[in-house]
């Protein structure tokens, strides 16, 4: 079992450095990113500042975030970071029901950003239609499966790093 872990794991690990290693050669040559576009689900996993710095990169004055199932979150760094507190709902917790507290604020919030959440394949499809639908994008910390782009760093100097002037880059 621990084992298979590690493996899996190792997987994860190289299939990472790939997708990095792509994005930093295409922008080495100049292909620009995925267009940013209401109603896209987008994935980062790089932790609380790169899940902020997306945020606000998906985020237009005025609108409301929907946080749900996401942990640890330092409310005092994200204000910090611009996040306008005022402007955001958040549900620590969705208590067995993820696709319909998901799908509720979908279709109320401009973004929704998604913590681990237990959802099958066929309802991440279900809940990114709908987003296309509604035109709400969804931000989530962890893969949805065929569905979600993930997002790398550009770095100040047009490298792609761990700095945070994210890009949306589709692989």
């Amino acid at each position: 079992m621990v084992e298979a872990q590690i493996l899996e794991r190792d997987r994860k690990q190289r299939l990472a450095k790939a997708r990095l290693s792509l994005v930093r050669a295409e922008t080495a040559v100049g292909v620009l990113p995925a267009p940013l576009r209401a109603g896209s689900v987008w994935h980062v996993d790089s932790g609380n500042e790169a899940l902020f710095a997306a945020t606000l990169s998906l985020h237009k004055d005025g609108q409301w975030i929907g946080f749900v199932g996401v942990k640890n979150i330092g409310w005092r760094a994200a204000a910090e970071k611009g996040i306008a507190l005022e402007k955001v709902i958040f549900i620590p917790e969705v208590k067995g029901r993820p696709l319909k507290v998901l799908a509720a604020l979908i279709d109320g919030v401009d973004l929704v950003v998604a913590g681990p959440l237990s959802l099958s394949p066929q309802n991440q499809r279900a809940l990114a239609g709908r987003a296309r639908l509604r035109r709400s994008s969804v931000l989530t910390t962890v893969p949805w499966l065929s569905v979600s782009k993930p997002w790398y760093a550009r770095s100040q100097n047009g490298g792609v790093d761990s700095s945070f002037d994210l890009i949306g880059r589709a692989v």
